[in-house]
């Protein structure tokens, strides 16, 4: 059977099983702020963030758990996208346990301005058939692409290495108590 690489209403265990099918990678997409509230422990009082932070991370993911199947999951590959009203994004925020984890910092966060009262509900406008079979052709070919990729490793030149590690300070000198990223330190 061809492994599920999209999910959606998932649980952490079963995020974990599905991730350790093959080739450990797994695209966790959703309209909805529902994946959220299963972090913050949704069905159960337990806030487990795990799967998703070494999803992130690229780490391994072993989970043992009594009544289950064992789950390895090697240079585990998570990308979670979701397309939520501005007041979840306001709420993960707020969420000691996500922003001590150090899991909010793991999202690049977009907010478009609003259209409201520019719409034409009246006739809404709409793709061409040929644009969605582009998109659909594109995204099974990504989905073949990453299918046959084992492991990609990049080596940076000494020059380039040092330029970065210069970068990394620049940001954290502004991290600090009077710079101007004091604000977002842990995003950034």
């Amino acid at each position: 059977a061809h492994p599920q690489r999209i999910v959606d209403d998932i649980t952490q265990e079963e995020l974990a099983r599905q991730l350790g099918q093959p080739g450990g990678r797994l695209a966790l997409l959703s309209t909805e702020g529902g994946l959220f509230d299963m972090m913050a422990g949704r069905y159960s009082d337990n806030v487990n963030l795990d799967v998703y932070l070494g999803g992130w991370s690229g780490d391994d993911i072993r989970v043992n758990r009594v009544g289950r199947d064992a789950t390895f999951v090697r240079d585990a590959a998570l990308t979670i996208g979701v397309t939520v009203q501005p007041s979840v994004i306001a709420a993960i925020g707020q969420n000691e346990r996500f922003r001590g984890r150090g899991l909010t910092a793991r999202f690049m966060y977009f907010m478009p301005a609003t259209n409201i009262g520019f719409r034409n509900l009246l006739n809404p406008p709409v793709a061409p058939v040929r644009y969605r079979a582009i998109y659909d052709s594109g995204l099974r070919q990504l989905d073949a692409d990453l299918a046959a990729v084992d492991r990609a490793v990049i080596t940076f030149r000494p020059d380039a290495l040092n330029m970065f590690a210069h970068w990394r300070q620049q940001i954290e000198d502004r991290r600090g108590p009077n710079g101007d990223l004091v604000n977002m330190a842990e995003w950034t």
